[in-house]
């Protein structure tokens, strides 16, 4: 030990890049410790509702919903080792069934509650979810969901249960987080997280932030994705930093509730993907909140998502009336395999953008201490600096195993992130993902660049782009979907109109589309975290191809 935070005492830091490593059981400790020191201080703001009604949680609070969580476990029959799939929204619900599986020894998978998913489409993943994970219990608000068979815990219970019956805390190395995987490009995976390796990916990402304990996390991201749940709520309370969380319904009815709650609870410090802050912006552009002050503002991470030149611009210019400076902003990669961040830009710089084949392309940082990262040609060989390869990403936070229907795949070797990218001085730039590249008469056009161009086009609210072979000219098509306000959809002139402007504003940029499907606002397949799955779009698009060819 010896490396210290800002505003942390230097004993609660761990030299990670000299190879020391926290126990799994160090979230627990430092729960502990914080209620026995400070059992009154503010842990948890749970906003409820748009009028800032509130549920706030402090230090001691917050540990008896893990003890009353893993009586309530305890009590239905579940011992460690088990799996508990968690059907909730934000709540204390949540933070019990999470904190007490831990406690426990059980492993948690949080996702996107069912009442939320509509259609026959949805059931089907739901079901699949459940046959993948094989949980001993779910726990829901909605105890007539359909399980498979599997026990419905209510989450009542959770509330309920005597937390003196919780048992002696479970060996956090015999504990792990079940993860689904974002499934952008299809199904998604469910990966093990080890307890140590997810302390590991918390205590690195705080040393790379500049956090201090004065400061106070604001966050709409759902607590079942993984920057809501390791990059929010868990690394706030392993850090002793206040959090106000809300429902991502409410960020979704109104984006611009995000900023009311940073000015409101002058919050320091908050995460988003960049789709989320464009949305943002565009809202605030059209319906500004009068007197926003968001000065107190220090850390905006933002990730998930391919960072733009053009939303760091946007950013740093829309908001800089509101009293933020643009360098707040900070640029990041990781993925669910690694629990969650693998790379951040140095504190206090600001974004960097640097040119490459005549584009620009944002740094998303160097590794976090005590991981390391490679970009390899074809043939895995290393590439030096400002040449594309592939993204690859060793650490002791990556995923252990992969689950499927009970049964255990250990992950070998590094991590093939799937992404392209390149790097300058040890900084990391993503420009692509190798498995959706679109290559068409020999060019490589990266979707994310697409769908940002598309999102330019006036009445575009949202794009998707992907490749799709064309046996014919022995060549991909490239294909732009585009969510459209479904007035422009009623009118077969504006649509017409629609789709040749798009494809003449991408052709003006280099890009020779061959097809554009309009879509109503909502239309793009998405993860329950809001990516865009272009694996599910493809497929749907090819089997709709292939049928009218049958047809024909």
């Amino acid at each position: 030990m010896g490396v210290a935070r800002p505003g942390f005492a230097a004993e609660e830091a761990f030299d990670l890049a000299a190879g020391e490593r926290p126990t799994g059981e160090e979230l627990f400790l430092r729960l502990e410790a914080h209620a026995a020191e400070a059992p009154g201080e503010l842990a948890v703001r749970i906003w409820t509702d748009l009028n800032g009604a509130a549920v706030e949680l402090d230090r001691a609070r917050v540990l008896e919903l893990a003890r009353r969580g893993a009586a309530a476990f305890r009590a239905r029959g579940l011992v460690a080792g088990d799996r508990v799939l968690v059907d909730l929204p934000t709540s204390e619900e949540l933070v019990a069934a999470i904190l007490g599986a831990f406690h426990l020894g059980a492993w948690p998978a949080s996702v996107a509650p069912f009442s939320h998913r509509r259609g026959g489409a949805a059931e089907a993943e739901w079901s699949a979810l459940i046959e993948r994970l094989q949980p001993a219990a779910v726990v829901s608000g909605d105890t007539d969901l359909p399980a498979g068979g599997v026990p419905v815990m209510a989450a009542a219970e959770l509330l309920a249960a005597d937390p003196a019956s919780a048992g002696p805390r479970a060996a956090a190395a015999d504990t792990s987080y079940v993860q689904f995987s974002s499934g952008s490009t299809g199904t998604p995976k469910a990966l093990v997280l080890g307890m140590p390796g997810v302390v590991f990916n918390i205590e690195a990402m705080l040393q790379s932030i500049p956090l201090d304990a004065t400061d106070r996390i604001v966050s709409w991201l759902p607590v079942y994705h993984d920057m809501g749940l390791f990059g929010c709520l868990l690394l706030a309370l392993y850090g002793r930093i206040p959090i106000t969380v809300m429902d991502p319904s409410l960020f979704a009815r109104n984006p611009l509730v995000w900023l009311k709650a940073l000015d409101e609870f002058r919050g320091t410090a908050t995460v988003g993907p960049p789709s989320a802050v464009k949305a943002t912006l565009e809202f605030q552009q059209r319906r500004p909140l009068e007197g926003l002050d968001l000065s107190c503002l220090k850390v905006w991470l933002c990730g998930a998502e391919q960072v733009t030149p053009a939303i760091i611009e946007r950013f740093a210019e829309q908001l800089s009336g509101d009293g933020l400076d643009g360098k707040v902003l900070f640029p990041t990669y990781g993925m669910s395999e690694i629990t969650l961040a693998a790379t951040m830009p140095p504190p206090g710089r600001g974004p960097v953008v640097r040119e490459l084949g005549g584009l620009g392309w944002a740094s998303v940082g160097s590794p976090l201490p005590g991981q390391a990262m490679r970009v390899v040609d074809e043939a895995g060989d290393e590439l030096p600096d400002g040449e594309i390869g592939r993204v690859l990403l060793d650490s002791p936070s990556l995923y252990t195993d992969v689950l499927d229907r009970g049964e255990l795949t250990p992950r070998e070797g590094w991590l093939d992130t799937g992404d392209l990218g390149f790097t300058v001085d040890g900084e990391l730039h993503i420009t692509g993902r190798s498995r959706e590249l679109i290559i068409k008469g020999g060019r490589n056009y990266a979707p994310e660049r697409l769908e940002e161009l598309a999102t330019m086009f006036e009445g575009v609210a949202r794009a998707l782009a992907f490749g799709a072979f064309d046996e014919r000219r022995q060549t991909e098509r490239a294909v732009v979907m585009a969510e459209v306000h479904p007035r422009e959809l009623a009118d077969a002139g504006k649509r017409d109109a629609l789709r040749l402007g798009l494809r003449k504003h991408l052709g003006e940029a280099g890009y020779d589309i061959d097809e554009v499907i309009l879509e109503a606002r909502g239309g793009l397949p998405r993860t329950t975290s809001g990516k865009l799955r272009r694996g599910v779009a493809k497929q749907a698009y090819v089997a709709a191809r292939a049928e009218a060819g049958a047809r024909s």
